[in-house]
């Protein structure tokens, strides 16, 4: 009996795990509504929102209009007692993205990643909801990562139609160096920049994207998510940097100081976080609200190579496309300097760099790369330059990637080039040109 009787509650058991999972779909659905870079609702990512995510928060979620609300119409969907703090708690958490342009400020949901998935990791703080959330999402990594195989590769290729993606703004960029070896080797803009604070400059241009903003234009920073879960794993930086590296800029940036969630920072502090990093080998990636270029600039992400999620995940095998809008062409301009180190391999996030044992010389694959700029800052012996220059259209076309599985330093020492145009053996891909 009772036997019979365990076998009977399983499939309640079963069945309310499936509704569970079914609600937050829902959720997980709106919030890849509102963003460029759809996240696949794998339940990891359910459970995660589960850490987070009240009853009341969800039905305000799921009520409310993507974009656009005021907080009387936010109000208006809240059962509890205790408004003023669900409110806070909801732009703390991340789940509302405040917008502080007009007479009154208005909330947009936000998307899952980049998003507010980010916002409890990247506080600094700890507490048993922090690490399990890291252990969630590292468990979701690795079983997209476990997907990337044939024939779901391929399919997931087809389903997502990346040779759509010729000519495609990209998701987001990457900033060229500011300093050091990579000095006046830069791609400057084609005209003279003035001190109008309205003029529009390339924020991947990011020093004189810094000096065009206005002194009091807010800035923040905080703690980095992804070097967070690193760590939590046991995987250290490539090189040692500080954990508050992610700058960001405009509301978001006005959210994270009134909020807790970061600090306000100068420009000085600003660019001297800008400049340590890059003298670290870490590559500068900016973000633009929900993912889409024609948005305003949000963060500017100082990416060690080996921990960040997006272009980390290159060699660590995962599936997830990565779209980049490169600036910038790496050029071999001295090879007879190249001591054969191999340097710019080891910080290269999408292996388009290094040194063949075989011929002896440094090899750039334009396929892979996506213009940068960190083997120029770390190359000791200045062999490879960004030459100023630009594309004929006036921008770079975008880096469309589909991450290889690539196993261990053998991989990356030989780094075969992807197959163009079509999905390879090792799952790299790429359309477009520099």
């Amino acid at each position: 009996m009772l036997g019979h009787a365990r076998g009977k509650r399983r499939p309640r058991e079963r069945g309310t795990k499936k509704m569970g999972y079914m609600k937050y779909l829902k959720l997980m659905n709106r919030m890849n509504a509102v963003t460029q870079v759809p996240q696949p609702p794998v339940p990891q990512f359910e459970k995660y929102c589960k850490l987070f995510v009240t009853d009341e928060e969800y039905d305000i979620m799921m009520g409310m209009k993507l974009r656009g609300n005021t907080e009387a119409e936010l109000r208006a969907l809240y059962t509890g007692s205790d408004w003023a703090g669900t409110l806070y708690d909801m732009c703390r958490k991340g789940f509302l993205l405040k917008i502080y342009d007009g007479a009154e400020p208005t909330y947009d949901l936000a998307p899952m990643l980049p998003g507010w998935f980010e916002f409890p990791l990247s506080t600094g703080e700890d507490s048993d909801t922090v690490q399990k959330a890291s252990e969630l999402f590292t468990s979701a990594i690795n079983m997209v990562t476990t997907l990337n195989v044939e024939p779901l590769r391929t399919g997931y290729a087809a389903m997502n139609n990346l040779k759509k993606l010729q000519g495609d703004k990209g998701h987001m960029e990457v900033a060229l160096p500011l300093e050091g070896k990579a000095a006046g080797k830069v791609v400057h803009v084609d005209r003279k920049l003035s001190n109008d604070t309205t003029s529009v400059v390339p924020s991947y241009q990011l020093e004189a994207y810094l000096d065009s903003l206005p002194d009091d234009a807010p800035i923040s920073v905080m703690h980095c998510f992804c070097r967070n879960i690193r760590r939590r794993e046991g995987m250290q930086p490539k090189h040692p940097t500080p954990d508050e590296v992610c700058l960001c800029v405009g509301n978001i940036a006005k959210q994270i100081i009134e909020f807790g969630i970061g600090r306000q920072v100068s420009k000085a502090e600003a660019r001297r976080i800008l400049v340590d990093c890059e003298n670290k080998g870490c590559v500068h990636q900016v973000f633009h609200y929900a993912c889409n270029m024609d948005e305003e600039t949000t963060a500017i992400c100082n990416c060690d190579t080996q921990c960040c999620e997006m272009l980390g995940s290159y060699t660590r095998g995962g599936m997830q496309p990565l779209y980049m809008r490169a600036h910038a062409k790496p050029v071999i301009v001295h090879p007879e300097n190249c001591n054969g180190c191999n340097i710019c391999n080891h910080f290269c996030p999408t292996v388009a760099t290094g040194f063949n044992a075989q011929s002896g010389k440094v090899f750039v694959e334009y396929q892979r790369c996506i213009g940068c700029g960190v083997c120029v800052s770390v190359c000791p012996f200045e062999a490879i330059e960004v030459p100023e220059g630009r594309a004929q259209d006036g921008r770079r076309r975008p880096r469309a990637l589909l991450q290889a599985a690539q196993e261990g330093s053998g991989a990356r020492a030989q780094c075969p080039p992807p197959a163009e145009e079509k999905i390879n053996a090792r799952g790299g891909h790429c359309q477009g040109g520099l």
